[in-house]
């Protein structure tokens, strides 16, 4: 089979970055049918499972966007999925959720500079629920990167 052929994994790469250009020109439906039919072909696609996820959120379909976070989650071990979950926590005020999800972050072995992510959304989830302990968590994430803040102020999170 060529690398481009229809239902190569090159053809799902193609689609990933048709998916990723109608998304930014707005075309939300385009992008989720590319982003469907290039997970039908590499159904671990990192890039494809982040990409439907976010605008699943984005466009309300909670369900289908925590089906398809969850397995980015279970097929990659995915951050970026358990910070979008964990972000959707903390604005529909499922805190404990929230705290699950960060924490689970920093449960992952070894370093990662996802980990002030995981630092300052577990921070926040832990103010929310009356945690003092969640400001320490919040201190260090805004030691290690002076950006994270910012990372949830764009999502309207803040402690």
């Amino acid at each position: 089979m060529d690398a481009n052929e229809e239902g190569s994994r090159g053809y799902a790469f193609a689609l990933l970055g048709r998916a990723h250009a109608k998304e930014a020109a707005g075309d939300i439906v385009g992008a989720l049918a590319d982003y469907d039919a290039a997970l039908e072909i590499w159904p671990e696609s990192g890039s494809g499972l982040l990409g439907r996820g976010r605008l699943l959120l984005e466009t309300g379909n909670f369900a289908a966007a925590e089906q398809t976070l969850q397995r980015a989650i279970e097929v990659n071990d995915s951050v970026i999925a358990r910070d979008m979950l964990g972000a959707h926590a903390l604005l529909r005020g499922d805190f404990q959720e929230a705290h699950n999800y960060y924490d689970a972050v920093l449960e992952r072995e070894g370093e990662d500079p996802m980990d002030v992510v995981g630092l300052y959304g577990r921070g926040v989830a832990r103010l929310r629920m009356d945690n003092e302990e969640g400001r320490a968590d919040i201190q260090r994430a805004e030691e290690l990167s002076p950006t994270v803040r910012q990372h949830f102020e764009e999502r309207g999170i803040r402690p």
